[in-house]
């Protein structure tokens, strides 16, 4: 298992975990048919657009052969109400066949040191 800073290439493995994250926690709560017609191409190219903002920061983490089975984002707060230093973890997913292993608390480890890095120092909201 290791975490780094997500680039550009990795986009689509985001994507991938992004979906079905959202299929696997959602399911029985939100409409199958919108769960279905989720898109992993279409998501690829929104993770493109994220991952070249220099605002928002992005931890994958790799299983051991080196494939995304996990990421987590970090921003200053789009809550017009918040301090400046707040910051917000915009998401956090990990594909369901590894949950509770140690994944998310690994993720969670790396933005947290980023957000002392980045001097956040008012409590977190949670994105979507």
């Amino acid at each position: 298992m290791g975490v780094r800073r997500a680039v550009v290439a990795d986009a689509k493995g985001i994507a991938e975990v992004h979906v079905a994250g959202w299929q696997g926690a959602y399911r029985g709560i939100v409409p199958d048919s919108f769960l279905s017609g989720l898109s992993v191409e279409r998501h690829t190219r929104a993770w493109i657009e994220i991952l070249r903002e220099t605002e928002v920061d992005t931890f994958v983490a790799l299983d051991d052969h080196g494939k995304v089975v996990g990421f987590v984002s970090i921003g200053g707060s789009r809550d017009e109400d918040a301090p400046k230093d707040t910051g917000e973890i915009t998401s956090i997913y990990v594909t369901p066949n590894k949950w509770r292993r140690g994944y998310g608390s690994a993720l969670m480890k790396a933005v947290l040191d980023r957000s002392r890095e980045r001097k956040f120092s008012s409590p977190y909201s949670l994105g979507s």
